[in-house]
C-alpha cells in the first residue's frame, strides 16, 4: 500500500522521466521486504513487474510476473500483464500460452480474437480457421469486424501486405474516415512506403494537430524520405509532449537527427535508448540506427559487429531485413544508409 501511495497515478507508458523514475525506485525499495517474504502472495511481484516495465526493464518485469503466476496461477491480472510483457518481448508463443489460460478461465471472446491475430502473424492460418468454425457453431456467427481487424494486424505483422490491404475493404464498413486513414497509413509505414504515409499523416495532422500518433508518424515518414526535416523535429517534440509514452518519440527524434547529418547527437541518443530499453523490437530500431551512426563516425567494424549481434533478435520482418541489407552493403564496400533511409545512393 505504501508503494502504491508513492506511485499514485504514475501508471503511464514506459518513460525515463527523472521524477517518475525516482518515485518508482522508492516504491521498489518499499516492496523489498514483501518480495523477500515467503508468504507475501503474488501481488507485490505483480506491482514490482509493472514498475520494472515502466523503467524499461521488460525482461526483469517478465521474470517478476512469472513468479506472481507461480504463486497464483489463476490471477487474471497477472495473466493479462504477462501476455502484454511477452508481446513486448516478441515472445509470441509465450503470449499464446497465457491467452489459452485466460480463454479457459474467462471464456472471453476478447482473448480469442487476440489469439487469432497472433496466429495469423505466425502464419498458422489453419488454426484460425478451426477456431472460427468453433465460434460459428457455438454463437451461430463470428464477429466479422473483429476477424477483419485481427486479420489486418496479423497479416501486416507477418509481411503479407496484400492480404492486409484486402481487409481494409471490410473494415471501412465499420470505421469512420479518420480511422481508415490511420489504418491505411499504418500499413504504408509497415511496407516502408513512406511517400504514401506522408500524404495521409499530413492530412491527419492538419485535421488534428494534437494527435500525437500523427505527429510522430509524420515526423518518422519525413525522416525516412529526407524531406521537411526541420518540421519533422518540431513534430516529434510535440508528439513527446503530448503522450505519456516517450520512447517512440525519442527514436523518431534520433532518426530525424541522423537524416539531418547530426551523427554525434544521433549516436548519443540511440546508444542511450539501446542500453535503456530491452524490448527486441526497439533493440532492432535503436541498434540499427546506432550502427549507422557508428559507420558515419568512422567506426565501421563496430557498426558491423553491432548489426551482427542483432541478426537473431526477434522483431519486425522489415527491420531484420534492413539490418541484413546493411551488413551486405558494408561487405560489398558500399554505404549502408539505403538499408534504413529512402533516397540514398548505395555507392
Amino acid at each position: 500500500k505504501a508503494a502504491q501511495k508513492i506511485l499514485g497515478d504514475d501508471v503511464g507508458g514506459p518513460t525515463r522521466d527523472e521524477g517518475a523514475q525516482q518515485r518508482r525506485q522508492a516504491a521498489l525499495k518499499l516492496l523489498g521486504p514483501a518480495l523477500a517474504s515467503s508468504d507475501a502472495g503474488s501481488y507485490p511481484y505483480l506491482v514490482a513487474a509493472v514498475i520494472e516495465a515502466q523503467d524499461l526493464n521488460f525482461v526483469r518485469a517478465d521474470s517478476l510476473n512469472t513468479i506472481a503466476l507461480s504463486i497464483e496461477p489463476s490471477n487474471e491480472n497477472a495473466l493479462q500483464y504477462g501476455a502484454y510483457l511477452k508481446s513486448e518481448l516478441s515472445d509470441r508463443e509465450g503470449v499464446l500460452v497465457l491467452l489459452d489460460k485466460l480463454i479457459q478461465q474467462t471464456h472471453s471472446d476478447q482473448y480469442v480474437y487476440t489469439k487469432i491475430s497472433i496466429l495469423y502473424e505466425l502464419n498458422r492460418d489453419d488454426e484460425v480457421d478451426s477456431i472460427l468454425r468453433k465460434i460459428a457453431m457455438v454463437d451461430g456467427a463470428v464477429d466479422t469486424m473483429m476477424v477483419a481487424r485481427q486479420r489486418f494486424s496479423g497479416y501486416k505483422a507477418s509481411g503479407r501486405f496484400e492480404k492486409s490491404e484486402e481487409q481494409l475493404s471490410v473494415l471501412k464498413k465499420y470505421f469512420n474516415e479518420e480511422a481508415m486513414k490511420a489504418l491505411q497509413a499504418d500499413l504504408f509505414m509497415s511496407e516502408w512506403d513512406f511517400h504514401q504515409s506522408v500524404e495521409i499523416y499530413e492530412e491527419l495532422w492538419i485535421e488534428n494537430p494534437t494527435n500525437s500518433m500523427a505527429c510522430n508518424n509524420l515526423a518518422w515518414s519525413y525522416a525516412m524520405i529526407g524531406e521537411e526535416l526541420e518540421q519533422a523535429e518540431t513534430l516529434v517534440n510535440a508528439s513527446i509532449a503530448l503522450t505519456s509514452d516517450e520512447m517512440g518519440g525519442l527514436n523518431t527524434l534520433g532518426a530525424v537527427w541522423a537524416r539531418q547529418g547530426h551523427w554525434k547527437k544521433a549516436r548519443d541518443l540511440f546508444l542511450d535508448l539501446f542500453e535503456a530499453d530491452d524490448r527486441p523490437s526497439n533493440q532492432l530500431v535503436n541498434g540499427g540506427f546506432l550502427g549507422l551512426a557508428y559507420y558515419e563516425l568512422g567506426k565501421k567494424n563496430q557498426a558491423s559487429e553491432l548489426w551482427q549481434s542483432l541478426e537473431n533478435i526477434p522483431g519486425e520482418i522489415e527491420w531484420k531485413q534492413a539490418i541484413s541489407k546493411a551488413l551486405v552493403l558494408v561487405e560489398e564496400g558500399k554505404k549502408p544508409h539505403s538499408a534504413f533511409f529512402l533516397g540514398y545512393e548505395e555507392d
